[in-house]
């Protein structure tokens, strides 16, 4: 009985913990943490998965009523990782009209254009550390022009260039205030799609 005592105890500790680390990457940081805190996130890990194969074993020889807090334990882990799943798919989002990228030193940008009439930037940084930013565009032509920008500085202007042969979208200007057609460093993103 102490055994089965210990094991609700790791199954609930463990899937407590596990849970806590997946909600991070709601605020982008889930790499992160694993790599600062791997000494308490691989243990909790190694532990998850213990009490997952005893969960199993002990649901087989006890039955349902001995598990009821290692099963729900688990159950609300499984929905976290659901959660998460769901949140990072396109499912509830308008169709994808364009996909872009841009890479710089420390990043990686993803422009996307929905059917909707809205647009979204998720970056991913350093270390696994990502963002999202939503905003809204029309089109005009080849020009997209953001009435919301996706992103919170003027490192991407409100009116972008979309040059169909290059399959970029420029966002630097040149002196007399044309959009580049040249690609060179941090000047443009390369379409994926459209």
């Amino acid at each position: 009985m102490k055994l089965n005592k210990l094991f609700t105890f790791i199954a609930f500790i463990s899937c407590l913990g596990i849970s806590a680390w997946l909600i991070t990457d709601f605020f982008g940081v889930l790499i992160m943490f694993l790599i600062l805190y791997r000494w308490i996130i691989i243990p909790l890990l190694i532990l998850y998965l213990i009490s997952i194969i005893e969960t199993i074993f002990s649901l087989i020889r006890r039955g349902y009523k001995s598990n009821q807090i290692k099963l729900t334990s688990h159950l609300i882990t499984l929905m976290v990782i659901g959660a998460l799943v769901i949140n990072n798919t396109d499912l509830f989002k308008s169709q994808s009209v364009l996909n872009a990228t841009l890479h710089d030193d420390l990043n990686h940008y993803t422009l996307t254009l929905r059917k909707n009439g809205n647009c979204e930037i998720d970056w991913i940084g350093m270390f696994g550390v990502s963002g999202s930013y939503e905003g809204a565009y029309k089109m005009k032509g080849d020009t997209i022009i953001f009435t919301k920008v996706p992103y919170e500085n003027d490192f991407i202007p409100d009116t972008v260039y979309w040059n169909r042969e290059e399959q970029a979208i420029f966002i630097t200007k040149d002196d007399k205030g044309n959009f580049s057609n040249t690609k060179s460093f941090l000047n443009h993103f390369e379409v994926n799609s459209n």
